[in-house]
């Protein structure tokens, strides 16, 4: 293990003291004792200078291999750091709707060719709800916007999210009050004006 430049200088100052009191024994006089002082002090300067010099350069061979303050601290961010944007993973997907809610125009179509009024064409949209998917299925809110009876053609209004299953219940739909029919989806969007009025139907 390496001996540090304080351990070096006490062990001559030591060395010095011990040398000092054997000559102190040696003369017997103080007289003697002057006459050896100063080559004492003079040989304990020089070897303290020495010793000086020797761990000076030391010193600076140690100081550029000391670590920096980063590297001691590597959780410590810089004062002023340049924030960055976090990146969603790969594959990733986004699914962004902004429509509040669907418009469907419709048509039912019985096998004899019946008539039902208002009132029975928005109980046949809950009862084909209520029939595919239970009471879940007939909590849907359906809104009856207009209805034509002569043509058995209704438009109605339904939440966004709701609009699959709605128009699954429709498909599925056979029978209503022990007659067959059908309910036909002629029209879908979730912008009104898109179904309400149809340009290829237009007559001046």
């Amino acid at each position: 293990m390496p001996v540090s430049s304080q351990e070096q200088i006490s062990g001559i100052i030591s060395n010095q003291i011990d040398f000092q009191s054997q000559i102190s024994q040696q003369a017997g006089r103080k007289g003697c004792l002057d006459e050896f002082v100063p080559e004492v002090r003079a040989s304990l300067h020089d070897e303290l200078q020495a010793t000086m010099s020797a761990a000076s350069p030391a010193k600076r061979d140690r100081s550029p291999s000391q670590p920096s303050l980063d590297a001691t601290h590597p959780s410590k961010k810089p004062l002023h750091a340049t924030p960055t944007a976090s990146k969603p993973p790969s594959g990733t997907k986004f699914t962004v709707s902004g429509f509040p809610f669907q418009y469907l125009r419709l048509r039912l179509v019985t096998a004899d060719d019946h008539s039902f009024d208002e009132l029975h064409f928005r109980n046949a949209i809950n009862h084909a709800l209520r029939e595919a998917f239970g009471i879940v299925g007939a909590g849907h809110h359906v809104d009856l916007l207009k209805f034509d009876q002569s043509g058995q053609e209704g438009l109605i209004r339904t939440p966004y999210d709701s609009g699959p299953t709605l128009r699954a219940a429709l498909t599925l739909l056979r029978e209503y009050q022990s007659k067959e029919l059908r309910i036909d989806v002629l029209d879908c969007s979730p912008y009104l004006f898109t179904v309400a009025h149809n340009s290829r139907n237009w007559a001046p």
